[in-house]
């Protein structure tokens, strides 16, 4: 077994060690952190018939680099702000998704952005994604009624607001 493999067995044991979380929200921030992660930013699907023009200008580059690297195709996301970003997200390659801003597309031209999608789908591969995924997932502890330690915990300062694009860019950063 790889250690991308034991990852996610890893994390979650790691995380289950902690008092202030029930055991119950920390499987649910591995199962549904991908999906926190994208309607907190209000992405919309990138398909054949919701955003057609830009899924003709993506898909066919990020078809062509999963097959490269191994990977299934992930899911495809476009996030409706100006600045230029970029993410992954999700709990292993056969469950991501990449998701870039209006603003990216807007400013870079095709092998620019051949190079973002290979540096999203380098995370999905090494499995990075899932440890932003984690934190996606756990960002506001308060709102699900953890314990007083975690309000003075260093995580603190990304609590009281949605995760974004950039938060979990900057977070992912840190680890």
């Amino acid at each position: 077994m790889t250690l991308n493999a034991l990852k996610p067995a890893l994390l979650l044991a790691a995380l289950s060690a902690g008092p202030e979380r029930p055991l119950n929200m920390k499987l649910a921030g591995y199962f549904f952190s991908e999906k926190i992660a994208l309607m907190s930013c209000s992405a919309q699907p990138v398909t054949p018939s919701e955003n057609p023009a830009i899924y003709r200008r993506i898909a066919p580059i990020v078809e062509r680099l999963s097959h490269r690297m191994r990977l299934p195709m992930p899911r495809l996301w476009v996030i409706p702000r100006q600045s230029p970003n970029a993410f992954a997200a999700g709990r292993n390659p056969k469950h991501a998704s990449v998701a870039r801003t209006a603003g990216i597309l807007q400013v870079m031209d095709g092998r620019d952005l051949e190079g973002v999608a290979a540096h999203e789908l380098g995370r999905v591969l090494h499995r990075d994604i899932l440890i932003g995924s984690m934190l996606a997932g756990m960002a506001r502890p308060r709102e699900y009624g953890a314990s007083p330690a975690t309000a003075r915990s260093p995580m603190n300062q990304f609590s009281t607001h949605p995760p974004t694009a950039d938060r979990i860019a900057r977070l992912q950063a840190v680890l």
